[in-house]
């Protein structure tokens, strides 16, 4: 138990040493409680370090809990997970910032919370703004497409089927046998991408086939080629008298399926 005597700094740096043994250990869950405290001193006692040293210390020991962060578990880390994100991205981090995010989603989903790895997806996604899924692509990104796969993945699983469906069509529109196998593998290897791949695959072929749950509302899929074209046209001529006798159009509805 250290004592409440002892220097501020020495306090910080006891709580240091024994995360630094714990990681040694592979108890991480008992480095990620200790980094925590350094963080909480930290706070309490920033008058003593100047705003440059406390923001490049801390940064360290966020960096450290991304880079040692093997394996997500939301029960035990998400608080200082979420910290340690956020304090990524405001430091404009982008790599380690996605290698944390791809632990939590991965983590989330494992758990079975899709809404917040559909959270988690969007924020990679962002981050990626300006790389390619096509593998033809000079701005090619392996990662981003593996992200985009997986976002498929839990849009088929919360039931948002319409963006599933754009983007796997995405997907599948710039991938070809050919091109996979034109990809240099990094993060993942080819095995583990052959794994992930099929997903977009069977999202795709579930929905157009109608073999999944909530099948009976899926015929918005072929509204745009498969509508009442009588229907239509009345809907039209209806639309151009209204333009023409009317300037304002209330529509009052209560919404509801396709």
């Amino acid at each position: 138990m250290l004592e409440l005597s002892e220097s501020k700094e020495k306090v910080i740096f006891e709580w240091e040493k024994l995360a630094n043994i714990n990681l040694s250990m592979g108890d991480f869950d008992s480095y990620m409680n200790c980094s925590g405290e350094i963080l909480k001193c930290l706070d309490k006692n920033s008058k003593s370090w100047s705003k440059e040293e406390l923001e490049q210390y801390k940064m360290s020991i966020y960096e450290n809990i991304s880079n040692n962060m093997f394996e997500y578990n939301p029960e035990t880390t998400r608080q200082i997970a979420e910290k340690t994100l956020l304090s990524l991205q405001n430091s404009a981090n982008q790599e380690n910032f996605v290698v944390l995010c791809t632990k939590m989603i991965q983590g989330s989903i494992n758990q079975g919370d899709y809404i917040y790895s559909l959270a988690l997806t969007h924020k990679v996604l962002s981050a990626m703004d300006k790389v390619s899924i096509d593998p033809a692509s000079e701005n090619f990104d392996l990662r981003f497409l593996v992200m985009s796969i997986i976002h498929v993945k839990i849009l088929f699983n919360i039931g948002a089927y319409n963006d599933c469906l754009d983007i796997g069509y995405n997907i599948l529109n710039v991938l070809d046998s050919q091109k996979i196998e034109s990809i240099k593998y990094n993060f993942v290897s080819k095995e583990e991408f052959s794994a992930i791949f099929p997903q977009v695959c069977l999202a795709h072929t579930t929905l157009h086939e109608r073999t999944g749950l909530g099948s009976d509302f899926l015929g918005w899929i072929d509204l745009p080629v498969d509508y009442d074209k009588q229907e239509f046209e009345r809907i039209k001529k209806a639309a151009a008298k209204i333009r023409e006798n009317s300037d304002v159009l209330v529509v009052i509805g209560i919404g509801g399926s396709y």
